[in-house]
């Protein structure tokens, strides 16, 4: 196998669903150019509770693969990715692209066969020139629920409200919310004020992976509330084309709603937060797409 990984391009997957998706698609883009193999190492997986593999559900133009040596990593991995130290990684005899930055590195496209992609490439410009790939994988995926699918014949409904993104689970404990943060109340409040304007429509459907910890008071703000509340055998993705679905979107900072909305049409108002994360800076232009409406943003302490 390894001689296989040094005749194409490795990316080392990570994440949840949001950012094992940037991942790919930065290593596919990365592959289509250098016309070679593209595999997808997911080693870090094997010591997490919280995540799991997502992508295989997904018709992709790569191979799984574990490497010999899984990655003990936390949530520190992500600071020190971004301050430019030194990040403990399998002693192979390999090439290494880390991402030293939050912004879109140009670099990538210097990097030869046999390159080990480390990061998490959450930019469009990663997979510019193969958006359409994208689409047609994240549109067609292997198998959906019976549940997905009795969702998708009620569309309209989804059509007809708003979706509002809340990211709490993980970004609530004091290390990712060190680096990444929680949403306060104004963005989203703002947020839904300017959707609303644009739309007409007051009747909101909410996402999270914890509705009960919610404490937005959505309803006292005059907005009909429901939550979504898939199945257990629905899978993230699911909910990530329903939210797509909606009649507008309100983003947290995650990668969830971030594919979410880079996958809804274009004419629908969007808003994403800005900044994105509490301690870590970044390029707008590399983040956001032109279409969506930034609110500014603050973190709760």
């Amino acid at each position: 196998m390894n001689n296989e990984i040094e005749q194409g391009i490795t990316v080392k997957v990570v994440g949840g669903l949001g950012n094992q998706l940037f991942g790919y698609a930065a290593g596919l883009s990365l592959s289509k150019q250098l016309n070679c193999p593209l595999f997808l190492d997911t080693s870090w997986f094997l010591q997490q509770r919280a995540f799991s593999f997502s992508l295989n559900n997904f018709n992709l133009e790569a191979s799984v693969i574990n490497s010999n040596k899984p990655i003990t990593t936390r949530w520190t991995f992500l600071q020190k990715i971004y301050d430019k130290s030194k990040i403990i990684l399998p002693d192979r005899k390999i090439h290494k692209f880390i991402e030293e930055h939050f912004s879109f590195d140009p670099k990538i496209y210097s990097q030869k066969i046999g390159v080990q992609l480390n990061g998490y490439f959450q930019s469009w410009k990663y997979f510019k020139g193969i958006e359409r790939d994208l689409e047609v994988m994240l549109q067609n995926p292997k198998y959906t629920s019976d549940w997905f699918n009795e969702q998708m014949v009620k569309i309209d409904y989804y059509r007809s409200r708003v979706g509002v993104h809340v990211r709490l689970g993980d970004y609530t404990s004091k290390k990712v919310s060190k680096v990444i943060g929680v949403l306060t109340q104004d963005y989203y409040r703002e947020a839904l004020s300017f959707i609303t304007n644009q739309t007409g429509i007051r009747k909101i459907l909410l996402f999270s992976n914890e509705i009960e910890k919610i404490e937005v008071p959505f309803n006292k703000w005059g907005y009909d509330v429901e939550v979504l509340k898939p199945n257990k055998t629905s899978t993230d993705f699911e909910s990530l084309r329903l939210l797509s679905n909606c009649a507008g979107i309100v983003m947290a900072n995650s990668s969830f709603s971030w594919w979410a909305s880079w996958l809804a049409e274009r004419e629908k108002p969007i808003t994403a937060p800005n900044p994105w994360l509490r301690n870590i800076s970044y390029s707008t232009e590399d983040l956001y797409l032109s279409n969506w409406h930034l609110v500014e943003s603050k973190f709760i302490n």
